[in-house]
């Protein structure tokens, strides 16, 4: 009988031969050893076997069927360890017997045996702990892990010491005697005289094939290397098998709780709905001003700074100095925002000018001495602002409080609002909460997912769990639905901080709220997996997310109004995955509008239909980048 039979089977890249018309009988319940020197094709040989790479011609059956559909009662071990360092030799282990669905008791009893066999490390241990001759226990343990039909090895006794070498050998002879049957890559030819049936390759052609001991007076060799390389492409099944999602996804959630850098990441949205709330949260801010009253008995002067009036946030706070220069000096040293200078004659001079209001022959001394004088540092524009604003609204209700004291019409700027439609109170923090919860979702969900197929593709586990049966659609959706859980876990700290601690003012729903704020992480998940289908190197993602999201940050309307853009540069910004959503759910929080507003479902559709299309793009290049 025969396990394996490959017939006249060719493959090459592009113009390039890799092999060419092999034939191989493989037969059961045997261990076949396979030699051959660098670049041979061993390996190209073995892929095909394992159905990770398709022939251009010919033809391969494994245990009666094409190759990789029998892949779940096959053991392979690559050259490589393919082990996932942060993991514990334990929770390894466990990982591909959920892949393989072993119950507790056939788990137990297999781990048993194999940890006598192989004198595996303790369940404990980190398998960046253990030194490279352990390591190859554990991954030789995986790879009979599931009571194979066939198994896969590639140089399994390189780093173990001669005892445990002929341990393994014991064990793969009392295997066949089970029925199970053995493919071993090996550059010892007297390691391979062990074998029941040698085949030698050169050069991308199965050069012999029979027993050892007639091999070994014809090719009497003491060592032929051998490399495994790896990244071909693998046809997987479209059905998604919601047990090994699941197990993919748990694996996703103990890698990620082992990397500080990734949680401090996960934190960033919370931590900076947090800071925005302890420190813009604010009902007043006092702007300080350097005051040198020079009149002898204040009054006027005095009425003023004593019913200074609040703008927005910003009130004038009142320092006394006691010299103009002084006062100046105190603003040339950034002390104070403004140097306030009353003139002597403040109060007269005031009085005069009201009652010859009407009197267009006011001296041009009167107007000096009846003026606040300011001497104004401008580098900061919202202080500097915020201090004209509140003296100028107290300068009028203190002008009205005259002409009424004086028996005159008091006179009233010719506006009044009637009601305040949408957000009244609002403060600084209010408008800037939107544009926080979206963006740093964004910068956060963009940063942590650029970096995920790339760990994929480098981690240990990645070719061997295809091997046992993982597609590439269920790694790709673990790590989707895994980034989509954390977001939820992101966005509820997020409210929480916000809403109930600090109680922000918001007149939307909350569930709308978390539900358009939840678009927003699927969509920047999308993106950042996108970014880690393309790019082979961490720090590159890294770079192109920063530049992607800040970007953003600063042309979106999510910090800075929106109409401060030039308009025509606005026309194109405002379909940026942060633009429009930050619209929306600023008019969810700040106008109670619903779903089904123009203007909140715009950013829903944005965010809905770029994510769908990112994480087609990204599934596509991700299967063909591996």
């Amino acid at each position: 009988m025969t396990a394996i039979a490959v017939n006249d089977v060719c493959f090459g890249y592009k113009t390039q031969s890799i092999l060419s018309q092999i034939y191989a009988n493989i037969p059961e319940s045997k261990i076949y050893g396979l030699l051959g020197p660098s670049g041979a094709g061993k390996t190209t040989l073995l892929r095909l076997i394992l159905g990770r790479i398709k022939p251009h011609s010919g033809s391969i059956t494994v245990l009666g069927s094409e190759p990789g559909i029998n892949n779940p009662i096959t053991g392979y071990m690559p050259q490589d360890t393919a082990l996932c360092l942060s993991f514990t030799v334990n929770q390894t282990l466990i990982y591909f017997s959920n892949i393989y669905r072993m119950s507790q008791k056939k788990f137990h009893e297999r781990k048993g045996l194999l940890s006598s066999i192989l004198q595996l490390p303790g369940d404990n241990q980190l398998i960046s702990e253990l030194s490279g001759g352990q390591q190859k226990r554990v991954s030789l343990a995986l790879a009979f892990l599931n009571s194979p039909r066939l198994v896969i090895l590639d140089e399994p006794t390189v780093g173990t010491d001669p005892i445990l070498g002929n341990s393994i050998w014991n064990y793969l002879h009392s295997c066949c005697r089970e029925g199970v049957s053995v493919v071993i890559v090996t550059h010892y030819i007297e390691e391979a005289a062990l074998a029941h049936m040698v085949g030698i390759m050169r050069n991308g052609k199965l050069m012999e094939e029979g027993v050892p001991n007639d091999l070994l007076l014809k090719y009497r060799e003491t060592n032929l290397e051998n490399n495994l390389n790896s990244g071909e492409d693998i046809d997987t099944s479209l059905f998604l098998n919601v047990w090994i999602l699941l197990i993919l996804i748990r694996k996703n959630f103990s890698k990620f709780l082992q990397f500080n850098v990734s949680f401090l990441i996960f934190l960033i949205p919370a931590f900076q709905a947090l800071i925005l709330c302890v420190l813009y949260d604010r009902d007043s801010i006092p702007i300080k001003a350097a005051i040198f009253n020079e009149e002898p008995n204040p009054q006027y002067s005095t009425r003023l700074l004593n019913s200074i009036k609040q703008v927005d946030a910003y009130y004038v706070q009142p320092v006394k100095y006691t010299s103009l220069s002084s006062a100046i000096d105190a603003v040339d040293k950034g002390y104070m925002t403004a140097a306030v200078w009353f003139h002597q004659n403040y109060t007269n001079a005031l009085d005069a000018r009201v009652e010859g209001a009407q009197d267009s022959d006011i001296d041009n001394k009167t107007l000096s001495e009846s003026s606040i004088h300011l001497w104004l540092d401008n580098s900061n524009f919202l202080y500097a602002n915020g201090l004209i604003d509140s003296l100028r609204l107290s300068m009028y209700e203190l002008m009205g409080d005259i002409f009424m004291d004086k028996n005159m019409s008091r006179v009233e700027a010719p506006l009044k609002v009637v009601e305040t439609i949408y957000a009244e109170n609002s403060k600084l923090s209010d408008f800037l909460l939107p544009g926080y919860l979206i963006s740093f979702m964004y910068l956060s969900q963009v940063s942590l997912s650029s970096q995920l197929l790339i760990q994929e593709r480098k981690d240990g586990l990645f070719e061997r769990s295809l091997v046992a049966g993982v597609g590439h659609q269920l790694v790709f959706i673990s790590h989707f639905i895994t980034n989509c859980l954390m977001s939820f876990i992101q966005i509820i700290l997020m409210l929480f901080i916000s809403f109930i601690v600090f109680q922000i003012t918001n007149y939307g729903s909350i569930e709308l709220i978390l539900f358009l704020v939840m678009t927003q992480a699927a969509n920047a998940i999308a993106i950042g997996l996108l970014i880690s289908a393309i790019v082979d190197e961490g720090f590159v993602a890294v770079l192109i997310s920063i530049f992607i999201t800040f970007s953003q940050l600063f042309t979106s309307g999510a910090i800075f109004p929106f109409e401060l853009v030039e308009p025509n540069l606005r026309q194109i910004l405002y379909y940026s995955p942060i633009a429009m959503p930050t619209e929306s759910l600023r008019n969810v929080m700040l106008r109670g509008w619903n779903l089904y507003h123009q203007y909140v479902f715009h950013g829903f559709a944005l965010n809905v239909g770029t994510g769908c299309l990112f994480l087609v793009l990204a599934m596509i290049i991700f299967r063909r980048n591996s």
